[in-house]
């Protein structure tokens, strides 16, 4: 495994698990709602084995704006409304193809500079 990733990292103790279903985005505003602060997300998708974490995504919201940032805590968008994060979501965990996100992933990767 890449060195980015070695050791254990503490993620934060809020976790919103979302089951995927085409639906399943409709409420995510109601259901974002309730957490302030970092949080993580947790998209399962059908097929994915029990004990497995799906895709996951660490966040901190402040005033209906998210921050995403990854494992080491690299912040990788800034201030993005739920709108935004959704696509981000979707793209990263493989459910839509978003041309526009996965520019600015690349741009992004383009800067990380990995042991």
């Amino acid at each position: 495994m890449p060195k980015y990733f070695d050791g254990s990292r503490e993620l934060p103790q809020d976790l919103l698990i979302i089951e995927y279903t085409p639906e399943s985005f409709n409420t995510f505003e109601q259901q974002s709602g309730q957490y302030n602060g970092r949080f993580c997300i947790n998209i399962k998708l059908p097929g994915l084995p029990e004990n497995s974490l799906g895709y996951l995504f660490i966040v901190e919201k402040n005033n209906d704006l998210y921050t995403v940032l990854d494992i080491k805590d690299v912040v990788h968008f800034r201030a993005v409304n739920t709108t935004y994060l959704i696509r981000i979501i979707k793209h990263a965990s493989g459910i839509e193809f978003d041309l526009e996100i996965q520019s600015e992933f690349h741009r992004i990767r383009n800067e990380v500079g990995l042991d």
